[in-house]
């Protein structure tokens, strides 16, 4: 059993492996699986309440939109960016929120003969009582928490379009625009791996220095976020960011499992 509260308290960057992550090897391959399958229509056929709607950044609204798909079961945010106002080019990120009231027994009666949502199903089963120990350290009142898990895709829908940019320019915009360095707005959050090693964390003792974390195998990290910074004397919470590993192999696509716990 993981003691959170010593690892994130005691560990400037608090790296773990999770009891039972090895039952887990093909969670990348199914978070592909997921996204490849996910439409607006197989959005609202599992879920019996939805709301769409498009935003734009108000300043640069040519630049940078999303639409937002809400359900009662998960929801789904795509978020665009085009890479220069003069060019076609987009990258995307991709976000399938599976909240805590996914593993509601109504909920698995939606779900349960899709094997893709169904093995999503079984992941939470697994990853979500492991967050709600990591919950515990900044709140004892389940009242005042909610946990989600998302699974995220960065990608570059016109990576086959390199006349104006290289796919490795394309994926450097994509992780590096997104990836902006930030403290989440939750108590803190378990990163449950991804495809490429780009996750960096910068050391908090004042010197600037990003360290990068590697959770391409079966190390996870905790991050601590600005609601939960309080309980790391003179550390606070985790600034991090995605930088774009040019040694990496070369996809249009990338991936990272994330689950938070968020204030309420």
């Amino acid at each position: 059993m993981i003691n959170f509260e010593e690892l994130v308290t005691k560990n400037e960057i608090p790296m773990f492996v999770p009891e039972g992550i090895e039952n887990w090897q093909d969670r990348f391959e199914k978070a592909r699986e997921l996204h490849h399958w996910i439409n607006r229509e197989r959005w609202k056929q599992y879920n019996t309440d939805t709301r769409w709607v498009r935003w734009r950044q108000a300043d640069i609204p040519e630049l940078t939109w999303a639409d937002r798909h809400e359900g009662d079961v998960f929801s789904w945010d795509r978020d665009y960016y085009r890479i220069d106002r003069n060019d076609p080019e987009i990258v995307v990120r991709d976000k399938i929120y599976l909240p805590q009231f996914f593993l509601e027994p109504e909920k698995y009666e939606i779900i349960k003969d899709n094997e893709t949502l169904l093995y999503w199903y079984n992941f939470c089963s697994w990853a979500m009582p492991m967050a709600e120990k990591y919950a515990d350290v900044f709140e004892s009142n389940n009242n005042k928490k909610f946990k989600k898990m998302m699974i995220i895709r960065y990608w570059c829908p016109d990576s086959e379009n390199d006349r104006n940019y290289s796919l490795t320019e394309q994926r450097e915009f994509c992780s590096e625009k997104f990836g902006v360095d930030h403290y989440d707005e939750t108590y803190g959050s378990l990163h449950l791996g991804e495809t490429d090693q780009e996750l960096q964390v910068e050391r908090p003792d004042g010197s600037e220095n990003w360290i990068p974390v590697d959770l391409t195998g079966n190390d996870c990290l905790c991050i601590v976020g600005e609601e939960g910074g309080e309980i790391r004397e003179d550390i606070g919470g985790t600034n991090h960011r995605l930088i774009h590993n040019k040694e990496s192999q070369p996809d249009y696509e990338r991936y990272s499992l994330i689950l938070d716990v968020d204030p309420r």
